[in-house]
């Protein structure tokens, strides 16, 4: 198993992805890239050779790689995979998180943020642990899957399918960008209990 390591910045308010290749003879192939982009910083896997990053996610490499990455309070996280897992715990800044054939278990920090926190799976479940203190909007639908949601005080409409409304004390300072949350073939578990 291959390892990378991209530390950024001190100690307390660096960003740091430790990356894992499976196989010897992935890791003959494969290389993990680190690039400074527009916006950010871009981790990926790439085929040997490759200069950088593609945006296309099923122009991968074709090997897993684990990924672990450790982001400041502020740092904003955009996860993408093709056929991993994506866990996201104790975020506190704008999210997004994207899977075709994975999973995404994500507990949100706080109910405050600058952008819409938006999770999709193709093929997986998607669970989200949203704080007591949240007062937002919850758009959730899966088209071949099953919402089970667990929101005390969550008002709107809701079916096995289709999950609409706001969560938290009456509207008054309530975050005007709703949690989204999109399933295919996958189910939707949505808690707020911590």
């Amino acid at each position: 198993m291959g390892m990378a390591r991209f530390p950024c910045a001190g100690q307390h308010d660096r960003i740091e992805v430790t990356a894992r290749i499976d196989g010897l003879e992935q890791q003959e192939n494969v290389e993990i890239r680190a690039f400074q982009s527009h916006g950010g910083v871009t981790v990926c896997a790439v085929r040997k050779g490759s200069a950088e990053c593609d945006e296309k996610l099923l122009s991968a490499p074709g090997t897993r790689v684990n990924y672990k990455v450790h982001v400041p309070t502020g740092v904003n996280l955009a996860a993408r995979t093709v056929n991993g897992t994506i866990e996201a715990h104790r975020l506190s800044s704008d999210v997004q998180a994207t899977t075709v054939n994975g999973s995404i278990d994500a507990a949100l920090l706080h109910g405050i943020w600058t952008k819409a926190p938006e999770f999709s799976a193709v093929n997986g479940k998607i669970r989200i642990d949203i704080p007591n203190n949240a007062r937002t909007g919850v758009n959730a639908e899966t088209r071949n899957g099953r919402i089970v949601a667990s929101l005390p005080g969550f008002r709107g409409t809701s079916t096995e399918q289709v999950l609409s409304g706001t969560i938290g004390r009456a509207a008054g300072g309530a975050n005007c960008l709703p949690i989204l949350i999109r399933a295919v073939n996958g189910s939707i578990e949505l808690r707020q209990n911590f």
